[in-house]
């Protein structure tokens, strides 16, 4: 996508072109303009179409503005990498491996006033139905600004170009090739820091689990490990694990001594990120998930009614089985916690096994005291159902029905209620 900047004025061929490439305004200028967006595609039909009705209207659009605009992209690329120039690439291995927090190993790299910005990059370039994939691949200002620079590279056949923030001050123009290899070798190292940030942000903001509706008025409202967060973390891996193999390739075209960031340091700590990094962030938020488990099964033992004393194998008291275990209210909340409960370890589990963590989930404290939980809630469920078929339902027709559903579906029903259930159907 490129950006190409207009003024109020701009000749009628460049509305022309507007209107022909059925552009869209993507944002203001305080410039005394505004930017719109053209696809290389457009572009070129265009140069097509004016060279058949007249040359000299498609010559002057390009020297007149798209050749003008290099500098400008120039500029707008080089504002959007200046992080580039924030962070201590410099860190030393040692300082790295004795982060003992995914924040302070980002503090150490970028200061902690930079982490909120930087995770505002991603946030800002989230799209309407919050893809972080597409946010990352197409919105992140870094990248749109590479993509804008590239194709006017290519458009205008530009043979040497120098960006600050990109060069160090004084360097030759590097050739076009060796630019192009630059824009999207840093852009990964960019995309990390930002998505990095995002991270600490989002987990500070007790954000890395949401709440999940079904589409139903009545649809049970159930937890999960928060897909943004996932999907961050997925990327960073992406970005990192074999960001090396692409750094050599690009070593050996020879102008690598020239990047203002030395590539030997973006490679190291890419590499510190991916070994380093992401197994403590991944820690760290495990440490979050089973607190935020611990909670909501605690949530779940008081929803969950004692039931021994009302019904046993030998003895059922009606008058208690309906009054402690329909007319309560955290009877009417035990599904919904068991809901949230159950949903919670399955997502916890999943990526568990997707991030690799060295324990086995199942052998975990928190999740095994879940589970058991879960155990007794489902049975208590099983035995509020039945109670309900025998006190709220009695001579209704559908009654026998009901209580063929609780036997079938029961779970560790205690035969005395399974007995009076039988006996209606």
């Amino acid at each position: 996508m490129l950006r190409v900047h207009t003024t109020p004025h701009t000749p009628m061929v460049f509305k022309h072109l507007a209107l022909f490439a059925d552009s869209k305004i993507v944002d203001a200028d305080a410039n005394n303009g505004f930017y719109n967006s053209f696809e290389a595609d457009d572009i070129d039909r265009f140069y097509s179409y004016f060279g058949k009705e007249g040359s000299k209207a498609a010559a002057y659009l390009i020297e007149r503005y798209l050749a003008n605009s290099m500098d400008e992209a120039g500029s707008w690329y080089s504002d959007e990498i200046k992080l580039l120039q924030t962070a201590t690439f410099a860190v030393t291995d040692d300082t790295w491996q004795k982060a003992t927090d995914a924040r302070g190993a980002l503090e150490n790299l970028l200061g902690k006033p930079e982490i909120t910005a930087a995770a505002s990059v991603v946030t800002n370039s989230l799209t309407d139905d919050k893809k972080l994939a597409a946010a990352c691949g197409e919105a992140m200002p870094c990248v749109l600004a590479g993509k804008s620079l590239m194709t006017l590279m290519d458009l205008l056949q530009v043979e040497t170009f120098s960006p600050k923030n990109l060069l160090k001050e004084g360097a030759e123009p590097w050739p076009i090739d060796t630019m192009c290899a630059a824009i999207q070798l840093f852009e990964k190292v960019i995309c990390v820091l930002v998505l990095s940030c995002y991270i600490v942000d989002i987990v500070a903001k007790d954000m890395y689990v949401e709440e999940v509706k079904g589409p139903q008025q009545k649809s049970a409202t159930t937890l999960q490990v928060s897909v943004m967060l996932q999907d961050a973390i997925s990327m960073v891996v992406d970005f990192t694990k074999d960001f090396k193999i692409e750094a050599d390739m690009f070593a050996e075209m020879g102008q690598a001594s020239d990047a203002a960031v030395s590539v030997n340091d973006a490679t190291r700590t890419m590499t510190h990120f991916y070994k380093t990094w992401l197994p403590l962030v991944k820690q760290d938020i495990f440490k979050l998930l089973y607190n935020r488990l611990n909670i909501e099964v605690a949530t779940l033992a008081k929803c969950t009614p004692t039931w021994n004393h009302i019904v046993s194998p030998q003895k059922y008291s009606a008058v208690l089985a309906k009054r402690q275990l329909l007319e309560t209210d955290s009877s009417a909340n035990l599904s919904g916690a068991i809901d949230k409960v159950f949903s919670l370890v399955e997502s916890i589990s999943k990526i568990h096994g997707v991030w690799g963590m060295p324990n086995k989930v199942e052998e975990v404290a928190e999740v095994i005291s879940a589970e058991a939980r879960l155990d007794l809630g489902r049975s208590t469920s099983s035995v509020i159902a039945a109670v309900n078929v025998l006190e709220n339902f009695k001579g209704a027709p559908n009654q026998a029905t009901m209580a063929a559903t609780v036997i079938s579906e029961g779970i560790d029903l205690p035969e005395i209620l399974v007995s009076k259930l039988k006996a209606i159907t």
